[in-house]
């Protein structure tokens, strides 16, 4: 069982980099990928709850899973609407057609949003079950990838608008005020938030004390 969970793992890891791989073709690092880790992160996150389970119960079968699968979907809401609206910040710039046809668009929601959530869960899991210390690790090397991807990009993610407005300096700032998105982005940051305290508050209740030594 232990080998079946690790060929699982890695050919969700293959299957991403190949994905990853024919659109780094293009020569750009897109935000599509900054995401990457992110989604990885939130399968680790919610790995965390199966610690009861012992890792003894199918991944598609504990509810946590699904529970994250939700909870990504909430993120991607704010992607998708980036996606329509500003495609030229979610490649960064570095396209001159930012557009994307509908299978691409699938393709990338497979393979760099929902295929790395399964692939951080599994990687949480395992990690979990070799002690909670393996677990941190994992959520801390996947936030230090996040982090790093950011700042090596930093010039181009911190600034919203067309391909035109970014080399004519006039794109907004992300971070202030005058950002186009950013409504969508803290309404999903705030529904993020409230669900994974309601989920954690109803672990711990079903747990009972049980739950305080896990989380």
């Amino acid at each position: 069982m232990r080998y079946y969970r690790i060929i699982f793992a890695l050919l969700i890891l293959f299957s991403t980099l190949i994905i990853a791989c024919k659109f780094w073709r293009k020569g750009v690092i897109p935000t599509f990928l900054i995401d990457l880790p992110v989604l990885m992160l939130f399968g680790v996150l919610f790995a965390i709850f199966t610690k009861s389970e012992g890792g003894n119960l199918m991944v598609f079968k504990s509810p946590y899973f699904w529970h994250g699968v939700l909870f990504s979907t909430i993120f991607n809401v704010a992607v998708v609407y980036a996606i329509v609206y500003y495609p030229d910040w979610m490649w960064m710039y570095f396209l001159e057609q930012s557009r994307n046809s509908l299978v691409e668009l699938v393709y990338l929601f497979i393979f760099l949003y929902y295929l790395p959530y399964v692939l951080g869960f599994y990687l949480g899991r395992m990690a979990l079950i070799k002690g909670l210390k393996w677990w941190l690790g994992a959520l801390l090397f996947f936030a230090g990838w996040e982090v790093w991807l950011v700042a090596h990009l930093f010039d181009r993610y911190s600034v919203i608008g067309s391909r035109n407005d970014f080399f004519e300096g006039k794109a907004l700032s992300l971070f202030g005020p005058e950002n186009p998105i950013g409504p969508v982005m803290n309404s999903s940051l705030g529904v993020l938030a409230v669900y994974f305290i309601v989920l954690v508050i109803f672990y711990k209740k079903r747990k009972g004390p049980l739950a305080e030594t896990e989380l």
